[in-house]
């Protein structure tokens, strides 16, 4: 028997209600559910899926054509990768709940992660997130909670708040454990450790050598064992080990991800007898998969943040949840993490054998979408906090009659990062002298210092602070031509993320004209490369002369090597401070608005497809 279904989502847990073309309401639950075969297309502002499944309690065979409304962004049904689901309930299962990347999103939010100015679309925010992963927790308390970092950092409520903030809202969650962030180190030492000591739950990281910093030992532990089902789990804690580079981290030394969660695992398995274990891992989605290849015995699951990768079959994803692995010793792995910014929680059933290996699983990451509801009290606890943050964040400052997009920034030129440039750039032309136009006339900020973008409308200072949280100054220093030419040859790599172009180094620019050609060798990629004049009378862009020195605005953290950046570290030269990175951006607006930000040809990247085809070929 064949039917058509006309289906919107509505979609509770793993219940599926659709509604067919004849009015019948079906109830599918994922365990009675075999996909077989799966087709996604696009037409005009609406996606459609094509599915082939089966009821396995029957011989029924049912073709379904699925419309979902866009903003759900993800099908309620699960995709081909989630065909090994769960059968039977023989057999021992564990369900892990899990979040990463909070980044002070105490409010709800637009989709972009900024202020969200149309409040029937709001989505996320701590008041949902906790609705949500309680009501979870009731349904099956003997889920695992776990929180894979990045709590601190991202608004105007961090700004004000910092960690005390941070614990007295993380710790209304029954988490079992956390791991650290690279931003829980933003403040320094200092700043995490009377975080660490106030959490009512264990932080976990096992690549951490603190010998030289005394006040953070004790603070934490490599790995935690619990107990469900009368069976031993261990959790092992990881976080990225070029932290260094991206915080301010003192003197901690940060040990090789699958070495360090590996030793750990083997002392959990000899000393500790456990069935399986967990790692939460702020590493990012790359160094997971690496960490799953090289995985050692008895680990099954990765709880992954850092990247904010979305895992699912929807919406774009940059893989499927939960992404499977095969281990170099032959057992399955799975990956799981949950985008980021409170939009998503991460929800996923394992099956396992007699032996710990994994058999099964199901699950699927959460929307935390407008739909769902909030916590009356946790809304009233956060109404002190929000007076404080209005009272300085409502204010008006401008308005932009364009997005200032920011979901682009890592794939290519955009709006904000044109926008941030110009700021700067703006902002050192009132230190110029009569025989030039501007003290500097070239600007950069890579594609991570911007944090967020802002939709069209007003613009309040609590949107810059979103966009821009770290508390930087914006600063000038003098670069020789070469070294300039190293620099835009740095920000091409690494250009590919899980198969997507994903420039994580990507510079953005103001009085640079470049274009790179990724087809060519690494050193080689940067083909035209034009910088705006400074000691001129009316700026025009000249090809970039390797002998002259430059003189480059950029941001306190770029400025001295962040993010990898060692060529600024080492040869930008006599750098001297400037105005906080807000101020800047504040006063560019004040003198600009409305804004009308344009894409403007700054930065042209060819042979994206001829490099991925390489990275396969190598593969």
């Amino acid at each position: 028997m064949n039917d058509l279904f006309s289906i919107r989502y509505l979609s509770s847990g793993h219940k599926h209600y659709l509604r067919s073309n004849q009015s019948r309401l079906w109830l599918i639950s994922a365990r009675n559910l075999e996909i077989y075969n799966q087709h996604f297309s696009k037409q005009g502002d609406v996606r459609c899926a094509m599915f082939n499944f089966k009821l396995k309690d029957s011989a029924v065979i049912c073709t379904m054509l699925v419309f979902l409304e866009v903003f759900l962004f993800t099908c309620a049904l699960f995709g081909a990768h989630q065909a090994n689901l769960l059968g039977k309930n023989d057999g021992f299962q564990i369900s892990v709940v899990h979040i990463n990347d909070f980044h002070a999103r105490y409010l709800e939010t637009s989709n972009g992660a900024g202020a969200c100015k149309s409040k029937n679309s709001c989505i996320g925010g701590f008041s949902r997130l906790y609705s949500q992963i309680m009501k979870m927790k009731k349904e099956n308390p003997d889920s695992i909670l776990l929180n894979a970092g990045d709590n601190f950092q991202g608004t105007l409520w961090y700004t004000i708040g910092k960690w005390n903030l941070t614990q007295e809202f993380m710790n209304k969650l029954p988490f079992d454990a956390a791991v650290l962030g690279n931003h829980e180190f933003d403040d320094g030492i200092d700043g995490v450790v009377p975080y660490i000591n106030s959490l009512k739950y264990p932080v976990v990281v096992s690549n951490i050598d603190d010998s030289l910093e005394p006040k953070l030992q004790g603070t934490y532990t490599k790995s935690i064992v619990l107990q469900r089902g009368g069976k031993k789990i261990g959790v092992i804690g990881v976080t990225v080990s070029n932290c260094p580079e991206l915080s301010h981290t003192g003197k901690l030394k940060f040990l090789p991800e699958s070495a360090s969660v590996n030793a750990e695992a083997d002392r959990l398995i000899k000393q500790e007898g456990v069935f399986t274990n967990i790692v939460l891992s702020h590493a990012g989605y790359d160094k997971d998969l690496m960490i799953a290849e090289n995985a050692s015995e008895k680990i099954s699951l990765i709880v992954g943040g850092h990247t904010h990768t979305f895992l699912y079959t929807g919406d774009n994803p940059e893989g499927p949840y939960p992404t499977v692995v095969k281990s170099r010793k032959g057992h399955d792995v799975l990956i799981t993490q949950a985008a980021a910014f409170s939009k998503y929680v991460g929800n996923i059933t394992v099956k396992f054998n007699e032996n710990g290996d994994v058999t099964g699983y199901s699950g699927a990451p959460i929307l935390l979408s407008h739909s769902l509801p909030q916590d009356e009290n946790i809304n009233k606890e956060l109404l002190p906090w929000k007076t404080l943050v209005d009272a300085q964040g409502q204010k008006v400052i401008g308005s932009t009659l364009v997005s200032l997009d920011q979901t682009a920034c890592q794939r290519k030129e955009c709006t904000l990062g044109n926008f941030i440039t110009d700021a700067m750039v703006f902002g050192y032309t009132k230190h110029s002298d009569n025989s030039s136009w501007t003290y500097a006339s070239i600007a950069i900020i890579h594609a991570g210092g911007m944090r967020a973008g802002i939709e069209i409308g007003d613009i309040t200072y609590d949107d810059l602070s979103t966009v821009s949280p770290f508390g930087d100054t914006i600063d000038v220093g003098e670069i020789e031509g070469k070294y300039l030419k190293e620099l835009f040859e740095d920000s091409a790599e690494p250009s590919f993320y899980n198969g997507k172009f994903n420039g994580i180094k990507l510079l953005h620019v103001s009085g640079v004209r470049v274009t790179y050609d990724l087809s060519q060798p690494k050193g080689s990629r940067v083909v035209k490369l034009k910088i705006r004049c400074q000691n001129c009378t009316i700026p025009i862009y000249e090809p970039l002369d390797l002998k002259q020195t430059y003189r480059l605005i950029t941001c306190t953290y770029l400025a001295h090597g962040g993010n990898g950046y060692t060529i600024l570290k080492d040869h930008l030269k006599n750098i001297q401070s400037g105005a906080l990175d807000l101020d800047v951006y504040t006063d560019y607006i004040a003198h600009r608005s409305p804004v009308y930000q344009e894409i403007e040809r700054r930065s042209v990247i060819h042979g994206i497809r001829a490099y991925k085809e390489k990275l396969m070929q190598l593969k």
